[in-house]
C-alpha cells in the first residue's frame, strides 16, 4: 500500500474503526483505496515552483510502449512497430535505451478479446489487484492469491495461473500469464513504461540473464554494476506459427555504459523515481497480445 492510500484510509476511517475495517468497508461500498482522492494537503504545507503554479506532479505522465500486432485493433497504426501510446509515435526499434527497474506480475484477458481490456491482473504477480478488478469489472478477482512461493518453492492458487495437459500430454500454458515489465529511460532522457507476456517472456528472461552475468563478471573485476548500468536495444521479429503471425521482441545489443556521467545520470534517475513512487500500475498497457 503506498502512502497516498494509507493516508486516504485514515481520511475515511470512521470512530471506532480499524484501518483494516476501513479498507473493507470502503471496498463493500466499491470506493477503491486506490482511486480515491488524496488527503488535502495543509495551507501552506508546499512551496509552489516558480512559473509552474499550475503545475501538479499527478500532471506527469509516464507513456507506455506496446508492440503492434496484426490482431491490434488501431486505425492507421503499423504492425511490426513499437507504439508510444502517449505521443502516437512509432519507432522500428527501442534504441540504446536504459531499464531503471524491473517488476513482474500478471495479467488474464478474456478469450478471443483482442481489445486489450484484462479480465483480472496482479502487479506483483502474487495476489490480484482486487480492488481495482471490482471497481472495473463489478466482479472480485477469480481467486484472492494467484501463486506464494516459500524456500524456492511455487505454489499455484488460482486455476487461471495452473499449467495444463491435453489429450497427446503437450503443455497448455496457464490463461493468466505471466508479465515483466520494465520503467526505462530514451534517449534524451524521456521516461517509458513497457510490460511483455506470453511468448516473449523467454526473450526478456535471456535478456535478463545476460545482463546478471555481466554483472557477476564484473563484481570479479571489484566493480557493482546493476540493471541501469547497461544499453539495451530491442528490435523486433515477424513470427508465424499455427495460430497465425505475431511480431517478437530482438535483443541486439546489451552493451555496458562506461561514460561516469551518464551512468551516474541514470542513477540519479532511478533515485529519483523510487523517492517519488513514480512507477504507479494503474492502465499499464501490455506489450503481446
Amino acid at each position: 500500500m503506498t502512502l497516498n492510500e494509507l493516508n486516504a484510509l485514515h481520511a475515511n476511517r470512521k470512530e471506532g474503526e480499524s484501518v483494516n475495517e476501513t479498507q473493507k468497508r470502503l471496498l463493500q461500498e466499491r470506493k477503491p483505496v486506490a482511486l480515491l482522492p488524496s488527503p488535502q494537503e495543509e495551507p501552506g504545507t508546499e512551496e509552489p515552483l516558480p512559473n509552474d503554479e499550475d503545475f501538479a506532479e499527478t500532471s506527469l505522465v509516464i507513456p507506455r510502449y506496446k508492440i503492434i500486432q496484426p490482431t491490434t485493433r488501431l486505425e492507421g497504426a503499423t504492425t511490426g512497430r513499437y507504439l508510444n501510446t502517449l505521443t502516437g509515435e512509432e519507432k522500428e526499434k527501442l534504441e540504446n535505451i536504459v531499464f531503471l527497474k524491473r517488476t513482474t506480475g500478471r495479467v488474464l484477458f478474456p478469450k478471443d478479446d483482442y481489445s486489450g481490456e484484462r479480465a483480472c491482473w496482479s502487479y506483483d504477480g502474487l495476489f490480484p489487484a482486487a480492488q481495482e478488478i471490482l471497481f472495473k469489472s463489478g466482479q472480485p478477482p477469480q481467486h484472492n492469491q494467484c501463486v506464494s512461493k516459500s524456500g524456492g518453492v511455487k505454489t499455484i492458487h488460482c486455476p487461471m495461473a495452473e499449467w495444463h495437459k491435453d489429450e497427446k500430454n503437450n503443455n497448455i500454458a496457464p490463461l493468466c500469464k505471466e508479465t515483466i515489465g520494465f520503467l526505462g529511460i530514451e534517449q534524451g532522457d524521456f521516461p517509458f513504461m513497457i510490460i511483455f507476456h506470453g511468448k516473449a517472456i523467454p526473450t526478456i528472461k535471456t535478456l535478463l540473464a545476460s545482463i546478471y552475468l555481466k554483472t557477476k563478471q564484473a563484481l570479479l573485476q571489484g566493480k557493482t554494476l546493476y540493471l541501469r548500468d547497461f544499453f539495451v536495444t530491442l528490435g523486433l521479429k515477424l513470427q508465424i506459427n499455427e495460430k497465425g503471425k505475431f511480431y517478437m521482441p530482438v535483443i541486439e545489443k546489451i552493451e555496458e555504459i562506461n561514460n561516469a556521467a551518464e551512468r551516474k545520470l541514470f542513477t540519479d534517475c532511478f533515485h529519483a523515481f523510487e523517492r517519488k513512487n513514480a512507477i504507479e500500475p494503474q492502465e499499464v498497457q501490455t506489450a503481446m497480445a
